[in-house]
C-alpha cells in the first residue's frame, strides 16, 4: 500500500504558486541573512543577540523545508498508515498554524515599529546618531549612553533598509503557504 499518491488534478498545484513561494521564500531567505549576520557577529560581545540568531536561523531552516515540500510534494495525496486520517492533518494543521503565527507576528511587528518611528522625536535621532559618531571617535566617555549592543555599522542601515522592501514577501509567503498546505490537508486520505 502506498503512502503517498501524486494527484491527477491541477487543483492542488500550479506553477504560478509554486513560482510565487520560491520567490517570496527566497526574498525571506535574503531578509533572514542579512540580519543574521549581524546578530552572529555580536553574539561573542552581547550574549542578547544570541535568541535573535537561534531564532533567525530556525526561521531559514523552516523556510527551507517548506519550500522545499510545497515544490515537490503540493500535488499530493496523503494516505495515513493508521485507520484515522488526523495525524497527517494535525502535522498540516501545525505547519499552517505556524505560517499564521508568522503572519501575524510580523503584522504586529511592522506596526509596533511604524508607530514607533512616526511618535518619535526628530531631534532625539540627531542626538542619538551624534552620540554614536562620538561614541566611536572618543570611545565610550561619550555624554549620551550608548548600548554597545546597538547596530550602527553600515550593514546594520542596509539591512533595515532593505527590511522595508522585504517585509511584504514574508507576509505573502505565509498566507500562500497557508493555502497550498491547506489544500493539502483537503487531500489527506482522498483518492486521486
Amino acid at each position: 500500500k502506498e503512502q503517498i499518491l501524486f494527484a491527477k488534478s491541477n487543483e492542488s498545484s500550479n506553477r504560478w504558486l509554486k513560482g510565487l513561494i520560491l520567490l517570496f521564500g527566497l526574498a525571506i531567505l535574503i531578509d533572514d541573512v542579512i540580519h543574521l549576520i549581524p546578530a552572529l557577529q555580536d553574539a561573542a560581545q552581547c550574549p542578547q543577540n544570541k535568541p535573535k540568531a537561534a531564532r533567525l536561523f530556525f526561521h531559514v531552516l523552516f523556510i527551507v523545508t517548506q519550500c522545499s515540500y510545497l515544490l515537490v510534494y503540493s500535488k499530493v495525496n496523503l494516505n495515513s498508515v493508521w485507520s484515522f486520517s488526523f495525524i497527517p492533518r494535525i502535522g498540516l494543521m501545525l505547519v499552517i498554524a505556524t505560517n499564521m503565527s508568522n503572519w501575524l507576528a510580523s503584522i504586529v511587528d511592522e506596526a509596533a515599529h511604524w508607530n514607533h518611528n512616526n511618535h518619535a522625536d526628530s531631534h532625539h535621532h540627531r542626538k542619538r546618531a551624534a552620540a554614536v559618531d562620538d561614541y566611536h571617535s572618543e570611545g565610550s566617555n561619550s555624554s549620551y549612553d550608548v548600548d554597545p549592543c546597538d547596530c550602527v555599522s553600515e550593514f546594520c542601515d542596509i539591512a533595515k533598509t532593505t527590511e522595508k522592501f522585504l517585509f511584504p514577501f514574508a507576509v505573502e509567503f505565509s498566507l500562500v503557504a497557508s493555502c497550498m498546505l491547506f489544500i493539502t490537508w483537503q487531500n489527506v486520505n482522498v483518492p486521486p
